[in-house]
């Protein structure tokens, strides 16, 4: 059941900002949410906080009883608080601080203190004890739920984000060393282009191009730029300052060329890399099918993607096909009103394995984003934005959230974005509903003191006893939090004595 909300949280993460992209005809640095991002992605810090409501009722999750009556508990006539920083110049440049405060009647009951400074990273809160621990960036959670580090090959996810979210400095010296790598991929992907034309109905022409790749020429690519990598010195020493030591030994070791050529002859490519994209007279991109064989890396056989404008509803589609009959096929379509509003349907179904049962689970985002609007007397520009969405599992209860913000900033391109607006959660046929007030803003930047290693505990350094006792150590923890927190709501609940 968790796997399947993550799902359908990737998906409405998928869905919201897509809505909003060309959902206007006034020029995108006109919106104060395009001014908010600017706002943090420039070294602002973002302050956010939901107030949940004193008769907030939360509805069935299906997830397992004492994690829903952990959950019902928390976001009862509690307030929950995010401080973000990612430092954008100076010497704090690349560090990051999360903040997560959770309080009720303004007394703190705990929080979670996140620090990275783009290598490691520091997290620390009551729940975890009183000690702080510290672990390569994007390694902290994934070691504290239970996995291993000792024991267990490092996933390249994190190297892969590590990499992606550096500075741009850092990101350029890289470009430039992977320059002869990109020259071969496209000298590979022209030598298996074709160029043509196609005819629409309307008596119009496309341009088409089709790119396939034999599975075989596949490998033999790989093989040959795997091979190039591990000789080319420089680029790996640039890629170190990025990597774990384990990370470090099992991607960017030179011992490790053939072990991974073995793998790569090892995978069993069904099909050819297929790209097919069409282009109307004026350059516009009609069309967009991406195949690609995946020979069980991860548990999948292949991936797809597949976008089509000329049934004029934008279809756009993505499909995960497993081994053993697994996948995952999500589809959407964008429906405009106008240029500020309109509607994203979509369907996501799922097979756990060739012999179990479709599920469906259909999708509908109703939103609207208002033109901002100035108000002379205050110099301040405010705008309105809601989404109505619905997830409705087929034979059980829709999901119903309705979400409201207005954002409020000056005309000063350095004004703060105020943020206020509210939330909330319902169940088909159920009483009572989830409610959240949000209130938030941007915020100057704040100092985020510096990673020292002495004073933490190494977490890819705990034993698989050390990790046990910890997880029996937060989920007491837990317990007594919710205890305190319910007693404290009885207190509260319970009729005055005269």
């Amino acid at each position: 059941m968790m796997k399947k909300l993550l799902t359908l949280l990737l998906v409405l993460c998928m869905l919201i900002p897509t809505a909003f992209v060309g959902a206007t005809e006034l020029k995108q640095e006109d919106m104060l949410d395009w001014k908010l991002s600017k706002q943090i992605s420039n070294g602002s810090g973002l302050q956010l906080k939901l107030i949940f409501g004193e008769e907030s009722i939360l509805p069935d999750t299906e997830l397992p009883e004492n994690i829903e009556g952990l959950l019902s508990v928390l976001t009862r006539g509690t307030s929950l608080q995010l401080n973000y920083l990612t430092a954008a110049f100076g010497a704090q440049k690349g560090r990051q601080e999360i903040r997560l405060n959770l309080s009720k009647d303004d007394k703190t009951l705990t929080h979670i203190n996140y620090r990275s400074d783009g290598t490691l990273e520091a997290l620390s809160s009551p729940l975890l004890g009183k000690d702080t621990y510290l672990s390569a960036q994007g390694e902290s959670a994934a070691i504290l739920l239970g996995k291993d580090a000792q024991n267990t090959w490092p996933d390249i996810t994190r190297l892969m984000v590590s990499v992606y979210t550096s500075d741009n400095e850092w990101k350029t010296v890289l470009n430039n060393m992977l320059l002869p790598y990109q020259n071969d991929i496209a000298n590979l992907i022209q030598q298996n282009t074709q160029i043509s034309t196609e005819t629409n109905e309307d008596g119009s022409v496309n341009t088409v191009t089709q790119l396939t790749i034999p599975a075989v020429n596949i490998k033999g690519s790989m093989a040959e730029q795997l091979r190039r990598f591990y000789q080319d010195e420089q680029l790996l020493t640039h890629l170190k300052q990025k990597a774990t030591i384990r990370e470090q030994n099992a991607f960017l070791n030179p011992l490790m060329l053939e072990p991974i050529l073995q793998a790569v002859n090892a995978l069993e490519l069904e099909g050819d890399v297929s790209v097919k994209r069409s282009f109307s007279k004026d350059g516009t991109l009609v069309y967009d099918s991406v195949v690609l064989p995946m020979g069980g890396a991860k548990g999948l056989k292949q991936i797809s993607y597949l976008y089509n404008a000329l049934d004029k509803e934008g279809n756009t589609a993505i499909t995960l096909d497993y081994i053993g009959g697994a996948y995952k096929a999500f589809s959407y379509k964008d429906l405009k009103t106008d240029a500020n509003s309109g509607s994203l349907t979509g369907v996501l179904k799922q097979k756990s394995d060739e012999n179990a049962i479709e599920t469906q689970t259909d999708i509908k985002v109703d939103y609207l984003r208002n033109n901002p609007v100035y108000d002379a007397q205050i110099d301040k520009y405010s705008q309105d934005y809601s989404a109505n969405i619905m997830i409705h599992e087929k034979d059980k209860k829709a999901n119903i959230i309705e979400l409201n913000v207005k954002l409020v900033s000056g005309a000063n391109p350095r004004s703060a974005t105020n943020i206020t607006g509210d939330i909330s959660w319902a169940k088909e046929g159920q009483e009572g509903k989830l409610t959240a007030a949000i209130e938030g803003a941007s915020t100057p930047p704040w100092s985020i003191a510096a990673i020292e290693e002495g004073e933490y505990l190494r977490t890819e350094e705990l034993s698989e006893e050390q990790l046990k006792k910890l997880a029996e150590s937060i989920q007491l923890n837990l317990a007594a939090l919710v205890a305190g927190l319910s007693l404290i709501n009885m207190s509260t609940a319970a009729p005055a004595n005269n």
